[in-house]
């Protein structure tokens, strides 16, 4: 756990941006969407209902399916979307207009070299100034896909933010280890949670390497993410917290199985008394260099804020005599 007098000092300014609206219907492509709801609240991997299968509709997963930006320029937001189906897919369409506007416009999405169902496009969005201040920029979108019969899946609402308003904070996060998760195949009702004993402003999570959220992170906040519905095999979340002096990172896999080993988290899994060490290159998505602290494991509560303060009052205290002692004896 990385702690400096600095971090300890800084003014904390909270900033919580809240959206609500309702969301389309999952059968009909509408042409004039309301705002999108924009929160923290638990959202699921994929939305479509449908078992995968000869006629079915297709599924689709979308990254980012959360994003705010602190960005002040004109910029492109490139989005992905995995789409399956076993008939294959015929085509993806990405629809995007303005927060409240009823104008909407369309692009194909193009399947990338890498994957043949994962499909890419850029969202562009606008410098919005007036006065010299400069205001958030929303943007709404919804995905369409189609497989090779003619079956139709489209996305949920979803709305992605650049930033007028900036939260910063300057300081070092300190972010609560979680453990791996293991699930059989199928089942339901499975979560992971992180969370942080200090401040941080903005969070990055990744799965399998795709972006999948980047929003404000708020003091002592926690994140739950569902991770249902996931095919079987290892799948990698990666969250890094940015508190503007250093970043910390952790990663959870969750592992999909056909049977469950002997003792090993199940069904959810939360933050434990551990900390994970502080980023050394403060660049996000560069490859972490962690020192793992040695305080207590397993998967019980986070230590309370007041007791990691008197610590390090503690601390502090015991280097100060041991200086001053150090200067009288030259004496």
């Amino acid at each position: 756990m990385k702690i400096t007098t600095r971090g300890a000092a800084l003014l904390l300014i909270l900033h919580v941006i809240v959206i609500t609206s309702s969301l389309p219907s999952m059968k009909t492509v509408a042409t004039n969407q309301e705002s999108a709801e924009y929160s923290n609240a638990t959202l699921t991997i994929a939305d479509e209902s449908d078992v995968p299968g000869e006629g079915s509709n297709p599924t689709m997963e979308y990254y980012p399916r959360k994003y705010y930006a602190a960005e002040r320029y004109n910029y492109n937001l490139e989005v992905k979307v995995l789409a399956k189906d076993p008939d294959g897919i015929a085509s993806v369409i990405m629809h995007y207009a303005d927060r409240g506007s009823s104008v909407w416009d369309q692009t194909t999405m193009v399947q990338t070299e890498d994957r043949a169902d994962l499909f890419a496009a850029n969202l562009g969005f606008s410098y919005n100034s007036t006065g010299g201040r400069v205001y958030d920029t929303f943007r709404q979108v919804f995905y369409v896909a189609t497989d090779t019969l003619g079956n139709v899946a489209q996305s949920p609402l979803l709305e992605f933010g650049m930033g007028g308003t900036v939260l910063t904070v300057d300081g070092d996060p300190q972010l609560y280890d979680t453990p791996d998760l293991w699930y059989l195949l199928g089942t339901t009702g499975h979560e992971v949670t992180w969370a942080t004993a200090s401040h941080g402003f903005r969070y990055v999570l990744l799965k399998d390497g795709l972006l999948l959220e980047q929003h404000n992170w708020i003091w002592n906040q926690a994140l739950t993410i569902n991770v249902d519905g996931l095919e079987l095999g290892e799948h990698v979340y990666r969250l890094t917290i940015d508190g503007g002096w250093s970043q910390e990172m952790d990663t959870v896999t969750v592992h999909v199985v056909d049977a469950l080993p002997t003792g090993v988290p199940t069904d959810s899994v939360g933050p434990s008394t551990d900390f994970v060490g502080a980023l050394t290159d403060p660049e996000w998505f560069v490859g972490p260099s962690i020192t793992e602290t040695i305080l207590p494991t397993g998967l019980g509560t986070p230590l309370p804020n007041e007791v990691l303060a008197i610590a390090i009052l503690w601390a502090l205290a015991a280097v100060s005599i041991v200086l001053i002692g150090r200067q009288l004896k030259q004496y």
